[in-house]
Formats: C-alpha cells, sequence, structure tokens
C-alpha cells in the first residue's frame, strides 16, 4: 500500500517590493489526504491552491476517532494561499518547515525532510507481551 505524505503551508498574502528576503507567517495543518486521481504517478508533487475549489480537487478530509488535526478554517482563502509538498511510497517521512521568505514576489520554503525508520523485531514464536 502507498503511503502518501502531505504538507500544505498556509502563507500571508504580504506584497513585498525590496530585494531583501521578508519573512512570511506560516501554519501546518494536516488531516487531509490526497485524491488518488492527482498525479497518481508522480514520487512527489507540489500544489498551490488559491481557492477552495483548487484545494478540494487535490484534498480530502481525512477523518479517525479521536482525531485533533489542525484543519483550514472555512474563510481561509479569503486572505491566504495553501502550499504543499506531497511525497509518496513506501516509507513515511515529515516536512519540517523552518522559514517562508518572499523576494521579487518569489516564495522560498526552507524544510527539513525527515524520513521514520521503521524497526521490527521478530519474537519467539511462544513470547508473552505484556499490556
Amino acid at each position: 500500500m502507498k503511503q502518501q505524505i502531505i504538507l500544505p503551508l498556509l502563507l500571508l498574502a504580504v506584497p513585498v517590493t525590496a530585494a531583501e528576503p521578508a519573512k512570511l507567517k506560516f501554519e501546518t495543518y494536516s488531516g487531509y489526504f490526497v485524491s488518488n486521481k492527482f498525479e497518481p504517478q508522480a514520487t512527489a508533487s507540489f500544489v498551490t491552491a488559491r481557492t477552495q475549489k483548487q484545494f478540494d480537487q487535490v484534498f480530502g478530509v481525512a477523518f479517525v476517532m479521536g482525531d485533533k488535526s489542525h484543519r483550514l478554517a472555512p474563510d481561509t482563502f479569503k486572505s491566504q494561499l495553501v502550499l504543499a509538498a506531497i511525497k509518496r511510497g513506501m516509507a513515511f517521512c515529515t516536512y519540517q518547515v523552518t522559514t517562508v521568505t518572499e523576494t521579487d514576489s518569489v516564495v522560498q520554503i526552507y524544510f527539513l525532510f525527515l524520513p521514520y525508520k521503521l524497526i521490527a523485531v521478530r519474537l519467539p514464536k511462544h513470547t508473552r507481551m505484556c499490556t
């Protein structure tokens, strides 16, 4: 089963004309899945959504019991946009955003890509497990 790791970023729309990078405020959101119709063969995708309709063409809300995901507010797209990085494959990983800047209308996202290491342990057949 392919796993999909997504990182939607919420950016404030801040016009900047100076050549110096301006730091933009951002928030990360979770609790969404990627539509299996959106670029299904790509190993990685990058998305810009300026409207709810554009967002909904790529993402759906993932509901699970006890879910406390940080999701977008209903009026998000009135003043903000979403940038998302999608990584597909068998390994779990996460993007940790460090900084978002804008210079001459170019937005740059600085992040760490952190792969998860899963450890499998083989136990003898009659091992008792404590719960």
